[in-house]
């Protein structure tokens, strides 16, 4: 959790110029989301995932938002091991949302070293 919480802090931090405070909406789809669903076969739920996933990056478009990718670490973050977060990354790019990274500070920091 106090990876979660520290690498949005942070983000917030870096990006809270670019948009006042009550036009930040923070989607988070591990909680919104059976993304093992998507493992098995293509079910009527599995289609409502994709499509839910996409209308919400649609959304976010729309409003001129951006697609947060949080990662733990730098050298070896475990997001990009995950099928289902590959594909957000891939979906986000296909519409043409922009991304922003997300990592706690401590990370950031060897990161920069």
């Amino acid at each position: 959790v106090s990876t979660f919480v520290n690498a949005v802090a942070d983000w917030y931090c870096r990006f809270e110029h670019q948009t006042p405070p009550d036009r930040i909406f923070i989607y988070v789809c591990m909680f919104c989301n059976n993304q093992w669903r998507l493992l098995g076969d293509q079910t009527p739920q599995t289609a409502y995932l994709r499509d839910a996933f996409e209308s919400r990056l649609k959304w976010l478009k729309a409003r001129g938002g951006a697609m947060i990718v949080l990662l733990d670490t730098w050298n070896k973050p475990r997001y990009t091991t995950r099928l289902w977060c590959l594909w957000e990354v891939y979906l986000a790019r296909r519409l043409e949302v922009p991304l922003q990274f997300a990592m706690p500070p401590a990370e950031a920091q060897t990161f920069k070293a």
